[in-house]
């Protein structure tokens, strides 16, 4: 038994090695889907001085991570997303204060982000790998430009802009298509506050700089996209 020891040592050795061999070192990837605002940026009512009267939008990412141990990797993620304005319910609030027909037309949210982060990654299969991420970074956004027609006075409001730090925590599921090709799915929670500056209101008594803001923004990104693989297969 003692003669025998080395050879399997160097077995188990020869096992591991192949193993971590295996293993994808990390991906690249770029994902889509909808944006799903939360809180007081989707809140509609008329009484909160927070409310956003944002609705469900888009997102665009460029994401990818790198693994320093098979458990653990740093990564960064590059992310674009617009949200809808509810504006006929900004209308019906104005023509219950004012009264008459009001009509509002309205852009919408935009925001973006450049955040990094770590993740862990669990191998549930050769082929499935689960992920959950916290990153943070800098995120910049506009606010809608409004254009307001209440009984023929109209006002036109510019877009605003703010920056903010912002934090998103959230994970998926990494499916391999290929040695080289990855499917991602993913949902993340993510949130700022910045200050917006620079808008303004131009109507009947001319053109006024509107007082900075702040806006609370949180939202989910629920995503689906197609990834490259820095290396070989999960194991």
């Amino acid at each position: 038994m003692i003669t025998n020891q080395p050879m399997i040592a160097s077995t188990c050795a020869l096992i591991l090695a192949a193993g971590l061999s295996a293993q994808d070192k990390g991906y690249v990837a770029v994902s889509l889907g909808p944006s799903v605002p939360l809180g007081d940026f989707a809140s509609d009512s008329f009484s909160n001085q927070k409310a956003g009267l944002a609705r469900t939008g888009v997102f665009l990412e460029a994401t990818g991570g790198y693994r320093v141990v098979p458990a653990f990797g740093f990564m960064g993620t590059i992310r674009a997303a617009a949200n809808p304005v509810d504006a006929q319910a900004l209308a019906d609030a104005l023509a219950s204060s004012v009264g008459g027909t009001v009509r509002v037309e309205a852009r919408p949210w935009s925001t973006s982000s450049v955040m990094l982060g770590i993740f862990t990654a669990i191998d549930l299969s050769d082929n499935i790998v689960l992920e959950a991420r916290l990153q943070g970074g800098l995120g910049v956004a506009s606010s809608p430009e409004v254009s307001v027609d209440a009984s023929g006075s109209k006002v036109k409001e510019t877009s605003a802009s703010g920056a903010a730090f912002t934090l998103a925590l959230g994970g998926g599921l990494r499916f391999g298509l290929s040695e080289r090709l990855c499917l991602l799915t993913s949902i993340d929670y993510q949130a700022m506050e910045p200050e917006f500056t620079g808008g303004e209101s131009t109507g009947s008594m001319g053109t006024q700089k509107l007082q900075a803001f702040k806006q609370p923004m949180s939202w989910l990104s629920i995503g689906i996209g197609l990834g490259v693989r820095l290396a070989g297969k999960d194991s």
